[in-house]
């Protein structure tokens, strides 16, 4: 079974997908279960299936889509958000999903036309392409591709892969990496017409973009070596470039044509788990002044010349930016500690979470929570 939900805020309303496959005399049977439960009445359920395997779900406001990988295609099916569930249409597009960054993120619904990225390795080096869909009857149609005849342009450099997708509105964003870190920024104002507008690139890379007010990305990702990366991000006798560190990037995308960097902040030898899962990020928004919190586990190598030891220590990191500011800027606020003799034994760091709540901050590791408040200094109680 393949399992995955969705939550719709504003009709509190659960969504839940389920793919089954039945063996039968040697033939495979695939079903694909979608239901829906009311969460203001647990009894007020429905449901809808379709016979096709489904490995990921994503949804808009009003539409349902499942996709699946398949001989180096990705195969999609839309279901209306309806009373129903209706099924809709079907359809598919080269190339698979894969397996970095948020697999949902890499969908977006605009106008009732869809908009996915995908990447096809049959060739040795991957092939990314964005595709934009819209309904036909009971089809899914390709309206348009990227990179195309009047912009040829590849998305990435050969050689690399991509690690984060993120559409807003008019605009979509595609981080590609192996030495440097282009951030290309997609025009998707005219669905038939997408083009490549800006590039950055950067030692590093993000796994996970967030969108901000007034014009504004968060990249959440590693630093790397840049010691192995000459100007041009050429390989220098095959040195591998590591990973360095923990780096979060705020991007300035209001000039598309010249996205920049405007700063950001290393923790070395660290890593956060919003690189796996953006869920691990905590972001409070008040009218563009942001509040973030971001778990981190970090090793701080000790011991002498013969025996090196690597002592894990988690925490988490809290920052802010202020995007109507006349400069915006990240600014890191304070970093909740707990004492090391608070945690009874190790507990990695991938499923840390938090809580903003007005001025109070919980940390929760393990099965261990801590409080302290948004003040430079605060004290930390806890474990409770």
């Amino acid at each position: 079974n393949i399992v995955t939900c969705g939550v719709h805020a504003k009709y509190n309303l659960l969504y839940y997908m389920s793919s089954n496959i039945h063996n039968c005399n040697s033939n495979h049977n695939y079903d694909s279960s979608i239901v829906r439960i009311n969460l203001t009445d647990v009894n007020n359920v429905s449901a809808s299936c379709i016979s096709s395997v489904a490995e990921m779900m994503y949804m808009s406001k009003d539409n349902l889509y499942l996709s699946a990988s398949v001989n180096d295609q990705t195969v999609l099916h839309k279901v209306s958000l309806d009373t129903n569930l209706t099924y809709q249409a079907s359809g598919s597009v080269d190339g698979v999903i894969g397996w970095r960054g948020a697999a949902n993120l890499r969908l977006s619904e605009q106008n009732n036309i869809l908009r996915i990225v995908t990447s096809n390795y049959s060739s040795g080096e991957p092939e990314h392409k964005l595709s934009i869909l819209s309904q036909q009857d009971n089809a899914l149609t390709t309206m348009a591709t990227l990179p195309n005849d009047t912009y040829p342009e590849a998305i990435g450099k050969p050689g690399e892969d991509i690690f984060a997708v993120r559409f807003l509105g008019d605009r979509g964003y595609i981080v590609t990496f192996e030495r440097i870190d282009p951030l290309y920024v997609i025009d998707l104002a005219e669905p038939n017409n997408p083009k490549i507008l800006g590039a950055l690139e950067i030692p590093g890379f993000s796994s996970y973009l967030h969108p901000l007010d007034n014009g504004f990305l968060l990249g959440v990702g590693q630093q790397v070596n840049i010691r192995n990366i000459p100007a041009n991000g050429e390989a220098i006798n095959d040195v591998p470039v590591t990973d360095e560190g923990m780096k979060i990037s705020l991007f300035d995308v209001s000039d598309p044509t010249n996205p920049v960097e405007v700063n950001s902040i290393v923790k070395p030898s660290s890593y956060t788990p919003v690189e796996y899962d953006y869920r691990a990020l905590s972001v409070l928004n008040n009218n563009g002044r942001y509040q973030f919190a971001v778990p981190i586990e970090s090793w701080n190598e000790s011991g002498d010349d013969l025996i090196a030891v690597w002592q894990p220590t988690n925490s988490l990191l809290l920052f802010e930016v202020d995007t109507t500011a006349n400069a915006p800027a990240l600014m890191q606020r304070s970093e909740v500690r707990p004492k090391t003799d608070e945690l009874s034994h190790y507990v990695n760091g991938f499923d840390d979470r938090s809580v903003i709540d007005g001025n109070n901050v919980y940390y929760i590791h393990g099965n261990q929570v801590w409080h302290t408040t948004w003040t430079e200094g605060a004290e930390v109680f806890g474990p409770f």
